[in-house]
């Protein structure tokens, strides 16, 4: 008999991503999700060619695509699939990219900016994550300040929003 976690893996770059994913996805999603942590790209994909051999099941990929280069994006999508076509599990996995990173997603959420970072200048601003170290002192904390307002509106309003359906086929 299968668990309710056999349903799909889940392999992100690193703890954040996957404390994030625990706290934005619907539940059910993660109930039936298995969730390993890949401690950057290269560890991901390592971990997922080791799954992938012994396992049929869903392996999704959840990574920062770091560019926003659509071109750069689309071969590194190939690139992955490559790799897991030579194996014969192409149609097994299936990644998603955080373009150009997964923090990028708290500042597509109005309600997010309106209610911590009104009183921001972004012009002085060098990179989310200082901005997010500046306001909150650590990503980790920062997960702590999503109310169930802000959480529907990363589920509804937010490339959070493609991730589910993706999750959910």
């Amino acid at each position: 008999m299968k668990s309710q976690r056999d349903k799909r893996i889940i392999i992100t770059e690193g703890n954040f991503d996957t404390e994030f994913l625990h706290k934005v996805l619907p539940v059910d999603i993660i109930k039936e999700s298995t969730f390993i942590i890949g401690q950057g790209y290269s560890s991901l994909i390592s971990k997922a060619k080791s799954i992938s051999i012994s396992s049929n099941i869903d392996i999704f990929l959840i990574m920062d695509s770091d560019t926003t280069n659509e071109f750069e994006i689309n071969e590194k999508h190939q690139n992955i699939q490559s790799i897991f076509s030579m194996l014969g599990k192409e149609k097994q996995i299936k990644t998603f990219f955080f373009v150009p990173q997964l923090e990028v997603v708290f500042f597509q959420n109005e309600n997010f900016i309106n209610k911590y970072f009104n009183d921001i200048n972004f012009n002085s601003i060098i990179s989310i994550n200082e901005l997010i170290k500046t306001k909150f002192n650590s990503r980790f904390d920062l997960l702590k300040t999503i109310d169930s307002e802000i959480l529907l509106n990363f589920q509804t309003k937010t490339d959070v929003k493609d991730l589910i359906k993706l999750l959910e086929k």
